[in-house]
């Protein structure tokens, strides 16, 4: 490329420096090998070859010099760029290595600025603007003596179309199958990066299914082979049992979702601030984007808008501005005006601070009244939020860490599929009864089969213990099945575990349903659970391999004292496996190892992470109060560790984080943190 000196003198570069890389460049040399001989050196007219490594980085000055000519002349008035609606941000180019697009209003003094500053760049860069590949797209408004004017000044082709951006088709109308027929040789290898920016036709997603499915099966000119299993158990990720192939139109769905969420969450982005400009968006959280003149992508995200808001939940902060009943903070039950007793007076404008009492504690009194038994664990497991000018956010409830992510949204869409009940062959519209053949309830859903028809709930009964009924019949269809397969414990000693235990009873009871209805078979509880037992015993047998451990030198690990002057927290906490119940507690010793005091909570329903943050808060709680100004916290959970640690600013997702984060920055203490062994 070649390179003017005076670029690199305006960027500030010594004299040295300006001299070396000019020396690099007109010094360079070639050879050609030519029939197995090399012909002698000669210099490149463009100066240092592409591949060159000091050829990127003049690259990058010389574009970044562009750019900033461009935004003077914005700024100074001389170059208006596009917006998306009146009074909107404007746009004025996009860069991406040597692929650019400007955009500018359709007139003689932009086109003559245009080509004034393509010259001045041309000139110090080196750089020449290929006016055989160069196009102009002109709004379907613009009048053609314009056209015809804008063209003749700078030798461009107009083209009817955008084409393609970064190998991806610039869509400004209605889609059409076979504006995805680039998919289709492409799709095996990358199809995931469309899927980021477009909203797929369910064609275009049923093809490439089918090509898979081909693949998988084999299939022959004669017809198709046999599936073995059914294609959404293939579909389903490889920790759940399935080979992880993509779903296309679920897996595109989850990217638009990801735009949804950045739409919704990200407002300070500024191709969010532009959309939201162009469709006229005012709300912070709208219901809805639909709007009737749109582009096809937007279109998709409206399309899974619900679906998307339905996945968030507010992260508190605030006790004074979220809505106790209408908006969804607890994160497994959703809006809680669906918990309330039949006989309580609710207030819909009530706030979280109605519920709280002097001590900042939640009012489990006030909590009774008003809500049934089964949700009450839910709110408790939730720090009261305090008053605070900290703003709530909304957060994707599906990650463990509230941050939304492809997998776990698309996790999501798979697993909210089904098995044959009633519902969903109505959903399908193969039959015009949604009702259970059983009870007679009103609407067959997945968990009514399994766990709340009358004799799917007398079976439970038998097994379960009486303690834990609050727990396993108050939750959704996914936190029931994924809490139950994730306990290991067995109910008493000599038992399977219960993991293996719940799901021989759930094939059982499925089965049991199934032979009701097409064979007048009778239910037979007894035989359900002896045989479900009994699968789950030699399951759990046969699962037992001898393990052979090697000679360890075993070591004592004790606890050492803090340094003179500082105090040291210990934390620990737990979680029951069989109803999520967990409970935290630690102690505060000084350097000679004396105890200070030590603390203890039940926390309610909660997950493990969790449960240590939550320890983590009431320890630097306990040590403020007490005035310490050196505190070493030490803790077994390198997770949390890493989170603490690691987040060095206050917007994260996780409500105590924050929480732990304000205290930790508040500047009245000296903190050390540190992860130690279990042990």
């Amino acid at each position: 490329m070649g390179f003017h000196p005076r670029f690199a003198h305006d960027v500030g570069f010594p004299v040295s420096t300006i001299r070396v890389i000019m020396h690099c460049i007109t010094l360079a040399s070639m050879q050609i090998q030519l029939n197995g001989e090399y012909t002698p050196d000669f210099k490149p007219q463009r100066g240092i070859r592409q591949v060159d490594p000091l050829s990127p980085y003049l690259f990058v000055l010389a574009m970044e010099r562009l750019g900033h000519s461009i935004r003077k002349c914005v700024e100074e008035g001389d170059w208006k760029g596009f917006s998306f609606a009146r009074q909107g941000l404007p746009i004025s180019h996009l860069f991406f290595a040597d692929d650019l697009m400007l955009y500018a209003k359709a007139d003689l003094p932009h086109t003559r600025q245009i080509e004034k500053i393509l010259n001045h760049f041309g000139h110090f860069s080196g750089h020449k603007v290929s006016k055989r590949k160069t196009h102009i797209y002109f709004s379907p408004n613009t009048v053609t003596e314009t056209k015809t004017v804008i063209l003749s000044c700078l030798g461009f082709q107009e083209v009817d179309h955008m084409g393609k951006y970064l190998s991806v088709s610039v869509l400004h109308s209605h889609m059409k199958t076979v504006d995805f027929d680039f998919i289709f040789d492409k799709f095996r290898a990358i199809p995931t990066y469309f899927m980021q920016v477009m909203s797929f036709l369910k064609k275009v997603c049923d093809e490439i299914e089918s090509a898979t499915r081909h693949f998988i099966w084999g299939s022959e000119p004669s017809g198709r082979k046999i599936s073995l299993v059914n294609w959404p158990t293939v579909c389903t990720p490889i920790d759940r049992g399935g080979l992880g192939l993509i779903l296309p139109l679920e897996q595109n769905k989850a990217f638009l979702m990801k735009l949804g969420y950045s739409i919704m969450v990200k407002r300070t982005s500024y191709w969010v601030q532009l959309l939201r400009q162009k469709y006229k968006i005012q709300d912070a959280y709208p219901l809805s984007i639909e709007r009737h003149i749109c582009t096809p992508l937007w279109r998709g995200i409206a399309k899974t808008w619900s679906q998307l808001s339905s996945c968030l939940v507010w992260s508190v902060e605030n006790r004074d501005t979220i809505n106790f009943w209408n908006d969804a903070w607890v994160t497994h039950l959703g809006p809680l005006y669906s918990y309330a007793r039949a006989n309580a007076h609710v207030h819909p404008t009530q706030k979280l601070h109605n519920f709280i009492d002097e001590q900042n504690h939640w009012d489990i009194e006030a909590l009774s009244q008003v809500l049934i038994p089964v949700s009450i664990p839910h709110v408790l497991n939730f720090r009261p939020p305090e008053a605070t000018d900290i703003s709530d956010a909304l957060v994707w409830k599906w990650d463990p860490e509230l941050h939304f992510t492809i997998k776990s949204t698309y996790t999501f869409l798979i697993e909210d599929k089904k098995i044959m009940t009633n519902y969903e062959s109505g959903r399908r519209m193969l039959t015009n009864d949604c009702s259970c053949a059983t009870c007679g309830a009103t609407m067959e859903s997945v968990i009514h089969v399994l766990r709340d028809c009358p004799p799917s709930q007398n079976l439970w009964l038998r097994v379960v213990p009486h303690s834990a009924f609050a727990s396993f019949f108050g939750t959704n269809l996914q936190s029931w099945i994924t809490q139950n397969i994730q306990k290991q414990q067995p109910v008493s000693d000599g038992d399977p575990p219960w993991s293996s235990f719940f799901t021989a009873l759930i094939w059982h009871i499925w089965k049991q349903k199934n032979d009701y209805v097409f064979k007048g078979a009778t239910y037979k509880i007894d035989s359900t659970i002896h045989s479900s037992y009994n699968w789950a015993k030699c399951y759990a047998n046969s699962s037992k391999v001898p393990v052979i451990y090697p000679i360890q030198h075993v070591t004592n690990p004790t606890w050492s004292p803090p340094p003179r002057g500082w105090m040291c927290l210990n934390m620990d906490s737990a979680v029951a496996t069989f109803d999520g119940r967990g409970s935290i507690g630690g102690v505060i010793r000084n350097s000679n190892g004396e105890w200070i005091i030590c603390f203890t909570k039940n926390i309610g329903t909660t997950s493990i992470l969790h449960a240590e943050l939550w320890s983590i808060y009431e320890g630097l709680l306990i040590a403020r109060n007490l005035d310490i100004h050196r505190l070493w916290i030490q803790f077994d959970c390198s997770r949390a560790v890493k989170l603490v640690g690691e987040s060095g600013s206050m917007d994260n997702h996780i409500s105590l984080l924050r929480a732990i984060l304000k205290l930790l920055q508040s500047g009245c203490w000296v903190t050390k943190i540190q992860w130690i062994s279990r042990n």
